[in-house]
């Protein structure tokens, strides 16, 4: 049977010399082996190196084939081994073909060195994918990864995950404690403190100053401070200048002013607290700061933040395991017409990676443990075209 291998390879032919008459093994004497190629009348090599009696048995013999191309082989070539002297049990055997072995001529040989198509074009194929996915990678890594904030994708991640859980928890809190009710309760006390009529504690106050001030600036125009001189003057006048003087005893009767400490009653702070917030939403007041915190707590509610902030990290998860976690290899079968990018990484990665069988009919492409065959594909050769089949499932 003839073999195809390789140039450069050393060829090992073994072959059997048996007694003429009776077919029994027998030892090939003085034997010279020589090498012919294609239909050539002129040996390529003379006296190949020849093992007769391989191991001590009679009649096994093998034959050391140096198949290189400084010895004269060729890419594309048959070969024949012949006898061209020794004898078997007293007889010439000068003539005998005892092998044959061709060098890259086989339809896989020939296609693996097509670049049109084939095997030669799909690993032309797979280094243009693989080129394009470094490509694509690298500028993930300069656009995302190497911008951003954290060491790679899986650490931001887990860093935004770790946020969100914060802010969920926040917010849990806020919903415990009850924010909304606490608010409410707040601007009832400040209703009593401003009086359910809307009057703001803020402009009465100022208004009350602005009073005061223009009764002090009043107090300087009329000239008081002389004015009490005068009066300290008469009061001096009847009691003497060693009595008591208006100074002194006027703690003793004057009337409450401002300044002076005011105690109000429970049903008056009842009133301030009970005061509503409606009627108090000046701008940068107490009651309208309330009214914002109130509205956006009642905004988070309605937007479902909870619920953003869970898809958030499901959406999260699903990355990461589409990263960090490993996928198998795809199974038997035919290949799908429009998978997904990763199902598609997964068929070119098997095809790289895994034994293929190359007969000349049929590629085979095994699974991992090179045992079955998951995937196939017929070929032909009529010594002009090359036709690989579209694959389909094994064995």
């Amino acid at each position: 049977m003839s073999a195809d291998w390789q140039l450069e390879d050393t060829v090992y032919l073994y072959f059997t010399t048996r007694q003429f008459s009776d077919g029994v093994p027998t030892a090939l004497v003085s034997g010279v082996v020589d090498i012919y190629e294609d239909a050539t009348a002129t040996p390529i090599v003379t006296a190949e190196t020849l093992t007769a009696s391989l191991n001590g048995h009679a009649g096994f013999n093998v034959i050391t084939i140096t198949a290189t191309a400084a010895s004269g082989f060729n890419a594309g070539g048959s070969y024949a081994a012949v006898m061209d002297a020794g004898t078997v049990g007293g007889t010439s055997v000068i003539g005998e073909v005892v092998g044959t072995f061709t060098l890259d001529k086989s339809a896989a040989a020939k296609d693996l060195a097509n670049a049109t198509d084939g095997l030669s074009a799909l690993k032309t194929l797979i280094d243009t994918v693989d080129d394009f996915l470094d490509t694509e990678i690298a500028a993930i890594t300069a656009a995302v990864i190497t911008n951003a904030a954290g060491v790679d994708i899986a650490a931001d991640i887990i860093a935004l995950k770790a946020e969100t859980v914060l802010i969920v928890a926040d917010t849990n809190e806020l919903q415990v404690d009850n924010v909304p009710g606490l608010i409410a309760t707040a601007q009832a006390d400040l209703d009593i403190i401003t009086g359910v009529s809307g009057v703001n504690l803020l402009t009465a106050t100022q208004a009350s100053i602005d009073a005061i001030e223009a009764d002090t600036n009043e107090l300087q125009v009329d000239n008081v401070p002389g004015l009490i001189a005068t009066a300290q003057a008469d009061l001096d006048i009847l009691t003497g200048t060693d009595g008591v003087t208006l100074a002194t005893a006027q703690g003793l009767y004057a009337p409450s002013k401002a300044g002076d400490a005011m105690t109000l009653t429970a049903a008056a702070v009842d009133l301030i607290w009970d005061e509503l917030i409606a009627g108090h939403l000046t701008a940068d007041s107490a009651g309208k700061h309330l009214s914002d915190i109130f509205a956006d707590t009642n905004e988070l509610i309605t937007d479902d933040i909870i619920g953003q902030l869970e898809l958030t990290d499901a959406v999260a998860d699903s990355i990461l395991a589409l990263l960090d976690n490993a996928r198998g290899e795809p199974a038997q079968g035919a290949p799908p017409v429009n998978p997904d990018m990763a199902t598609k990484v997964d068929y070119l990665y098997k095809f790289l990676r895994n034994k293929i069988e190359t007969t000349a009919t049929q590629i085979s492409v095994y699974d991992d443990a090179g045992a079955v065959v998951d995937h196939k594909s017929t070929i032909s050769d009529d010594a002009t075209t090359f036709t690989r089949g579209e694959i389909a499932t094994g064995p």
